[in-house]
């Protein structure tokens, strides 16, 4: 087993290491911290041999969850303040109802994301940080293969819809 994953490690460490430095590229990182991004995905690979589980390409499945752990650790790094989901978009509550109001329009939006297509749900809660680290559009469009255009219509698409639901 440890042999295996010391393979996988050694065949494409070449991948993780120039997955990093194009990240460094697109983001503008100097390479005085591109080192320190470089090591991150290097570690990132070590866990992620020692977490798959055999079926399907390693390639593929590095490739997609390299991109994520990059781009979190570069964003944990810069400590960027989590933002409220939806918070700009509630409409003002008089101060009496606001609790009751407050957790009713959550459950109603709860419910109105599950209602939502796969995609959507994923741009909304990449973009908007729910249960992931929040991205870019940019990131976001990386990640699903498309151009940072087409997210921004699908979130609008998408937002349209749950606006739709709610109100």
């Amino acid at each position: 087993m440890q042999k295996e994953i010391e393979d996988l490690v050694l065949r494409y460490l070449p991948l993780t290491d120039k997955k990093a430095k194009d990240f460094c590229v697109r983001h503008g990182i100097s390479k005085a911290n591109e080192e320190q991004v470089v090591s991150d995905a290097r570690l990132s690979l070590i866990n992620l041999a020692h977490r798959y589980d055999g079926r399907g390409s390693f390639g593929g499945y590095l490739s997609i969850m390299l991109d994520h752990k990059i781009i979190d650790i570069h964003r944990s790094r810069n400590k960027r303040t989590p933002r409220v989901f939806f918070e700009e978009e509630l409409p003002e509550i008089p101060v009496e109802s606001d609790v009751f109001l407050r957790i009713e329009l959550r459950r109603l939006l709860s419910k109105a994301l599950n209602e939502l297509d796969v995609r959507s749900r994923f741009i909304l809660n990449s973009f908007f940080g729910i249960t992931v680290p929040k991205h870019t559009l940019k990131e976001i469009g990386e990640i699903l293969g498309v151009t940072e255009s087409a997210v921004c219509l699908a979130k609008k698409s998408a937002l349209h819809k749950l606006k739709s639901q709610i109100f």
